[in-house]
């Protein structure tokens, strides 16, 4: 919906929040707006008009001495107009207004109440402090740098890299060659930091200039609750389908409520395909696009497609063909996606996904329904079934007073099947292992800041966040959705889709939706496997040519390397000469062994070395 950025505790004027906020226009190409106290604070936004389009509705937004700028979209706010504002009139039926008067008249307590996604500055002029704070899911993004005496906070890195002298953050770099992506709420720079999302931090300036910090609200980790995995719901399983499919239409009705115009990404498997039913059976104005390869060296690239055109056709919905490109112009494609995302990201259907956004946008497509979200909250990956079958092998043996043979823990998937701390959750994701990490010879110079780093993360989610009898699988699903969905599928939806000036929406996340399935069935793994209850409460699909191994708009990542092998030994070399490069075996073999970790691996340091050089760093 926006960009925003914003400064506290220093005297600026208009034009420095002009030139900020042009940085990122694509964010927001309706309208920019300024707002400044002429003393120490300013606020700034691009709008993207999504809900009530006249200049009313534009930001920032001030009434009464308060002032807000917000990116994203509260889907309840007009029912929360109904139950918190009785009585009150409002000029506008945006939800920025809404938003606004909330939190003029409940604070910081408003937020559990909001679902949508956002993120968010709120300045009280009466008390001289200003309210940073994002959704639970991170879906939309937040940085800022906070030093003694001035606050300056954007939803992208640009306009925040030129504020200072920034060097690179180790561990950042660390984690991304391990999973191919940070999972912690920060940036790839020293000095820039995220805003933890469900969390608001609140700053104030006292009456020489400092400006201090406190936690508003922690960062609210979504997943089980505090109460017994075995506390839940005794619904029948048919009410539980016919709860799941009403929540699921309700959450699609509210994201395309006074949108036209809409398109579908269509992958050919269960997500987006229930979705498909969904905006039919609503009516709306939507067509479906997805991802065709033509030059790709095997078929299995194009099977998403293939299946989504008959999808289409069966369902009479417009289709729309997204051709990429060829090898050729691989390390401008991977540029591309860099200066979109800003931070390093392994994930190459991040290029799949720029092609596909940037053909909706020459269809002026505003808004989008994606299907994020429902393999982590839905227990989608394959991972979830495996450990569950771990898990069944344990819980017998120790029932019937057997040890466990160790030979069984020669086997990493077994051994690390418990998932009861950090390194047995990334066990899952590794890209590379922390032994190859660490024959760099810069990062291995940090070899014990490393371990005490992940020795942190065990202690905040075990100790502060699970229930002590949560299952594997449980387990397993809440770190993906904490950690996997918040810091790169999130991100990286957002950033490529707002890139194109488009909003994607995610009916998947409803807080409704996780709220009601986690605690309906999230323990009984007959309804979770392979999503069993969602198919069942959509029994159209059996009509329907769905992916059994949906691939999800994956990119031909092998074909193009070996096609550019060249350019893929000068990224190599550059990392060699940084000091950053793990162990790897040499390119060529690589490339031509046929082993897809090794291959991935290698993409993850072109990537690397790509953003290295894109970002100056």
């Amino acid at each position: 919906m926006c960009g925003i950025f914003g400064y506290y505790g220093r005297c600026e004027n208009q034009d420095f929040l002009k030139s900020k906020l042009s940085l990122m226009n694509f964010r927001g190409p309706d309208s920019s707006g300024f707002w400044t106290n002429e003393v120490s604070v300013g606020l700034g936004a691009n709008r993207l008009a999504m809900v009530d389009q006249n200049k009313a509705s534009n930001q920032p937004m001030v009434r009464d001495g308060y002032c807000l700028v917000f990116n994203g979209e509260i889907y309840n706010h007009l029912e929360l107009r109904e139950k918190f504002c009785a009585g009150l009139t409002f000029d506008t039926r945006s939800d920025t207004e809404t938003l606004l008067r909330l939190l003029q008249i409940y604070g910081k307590r408003i937020l559990d109440e909001l679902n949508g996604m956002y993120a968010l500055a709120f300045f009280n002029s009466g008390t001289n402090e200003i309210l940073l704070a994002r959704d639970k899911l991170g879906k939309k993004p937040l940085y800022f740098i906070q030093e003694e005496n001035q606050l300056l906070f954007s939803s992208t890195i640009a306009p925040l890299v030129n504020e200072g002298s920034f060097e690179l953050k180790l561990e950042a770099i660390f984690n991304y060659l391990r999973l191919g992506f940070d999972p912690i709420y920060g940036s790839p720079y020293s000095g820039i930091e995220k805003v933890a999302p469900g969390s608001a931090q609140l700053f104030k300036q006292d009456a020489i200039g400092r400006i201090s910090r406190c936690e508003a609200k922690a960062a609210a980790m979504v997943g089980p609750t505090p109460k017994s995995v075995h506390d839940v719901s005794k619904l029948s399983r048919a009410k539980i389908r016919s709860n799941l499919r009403d929540t699921l239409k309700n959450a699609v009705e509210i994201r395309i409520q006074d949108q036209s115009n809409i398109g579908l990404s269509l992958s050919g498997g269960v997500d987006s395909s229930i979705l498909a039913i969904l905006l039919k059976e609503l009516g709306a104005d939507f067509k479906s696009y997805s991802v065709h390869w033509s030059d790709a060296d095997k078929s299995r690239y194009n099977e998403d497609f293939f299946s989504a055109r008959e999808i289409s056709r069966i369902l009479h919905i417009p289709f729309n063909e997204v051709n990429c490109p060829t090898p050729d112009s691989l390390m401008h494609e991977i540029d591309n996606f860099i200066r979109a995302v800003e931070e390093p990201n392994n994930n190459a259907t991040g290029i799949s996904m720029m092609w596909l956004y940037k053909a909706m946008s020459k269809d002026e497509v505003r808004c989008v329904l994606t299907g994020d979200g429902a393999d982590e909250i839905l227990y989608g990956y394959s991972r979830y079934n495996v450990i569950n079958k771990a898990f069944e092998i344990k819980k017998k043996m120790f029932l019937n007073g057997l040890g466990l043979p160790k030979w069984l823990n020669v086997f990493p998937k077994f051994s690390q099947s418990a998932v009861i701390d950090f390194d047995s959750w990334a066990h899952w994701h590794d890209t590379f292992k922390i032994s190859a990490i660490r024959q760099s010879s810069y990062l291995n110079r940090q070899s014990q800041m490393f371990a005490k780093h992940d020795s942190e993360l065990r202690f905040e989610l075990l100790n502060r966040f699970l229930p002590i009898d949560a299952t594997p699988f449980s387990r397993m699903a809440y770190f993906d959705l904490n950690f996997w969905l918040v810091n790169e599928s999130n991100l990286r939806l957002d950033k490529v889709s707002m890139f194109h000036s488009i909003e994607a929406r995610a009916p998947y996340q409803d807080e409704r939706l996780i709220s009601q399935f986690w605690f309906d069935v999230r323990e009984d793994f007959s309804m979770i496997n392979n999503k069993q209850i969602l198919k069942e409460s959509f029994p159209e699909l059996n009509q329907l040519p769905i992916l059994k191994d949906k691939k999800g708009f994956i990119s031909p990542i092998g074909h193009w390397m070996r096609r550019n092998e060249f350019e893929v030994k000068e990224q190599i070399d550059f990392l060699r000469h940084r000091g950053l490069l793990p162990r790897i075996d040499t390119t060529h073999s690589i490339l031509t062994g046929g082993d897809f970790k090794k291959i991935r691996g290698l993409w993850t340091l072109i990537v690397l070395a790509r953003w290295l050089k894109v970002m100056n760093m």
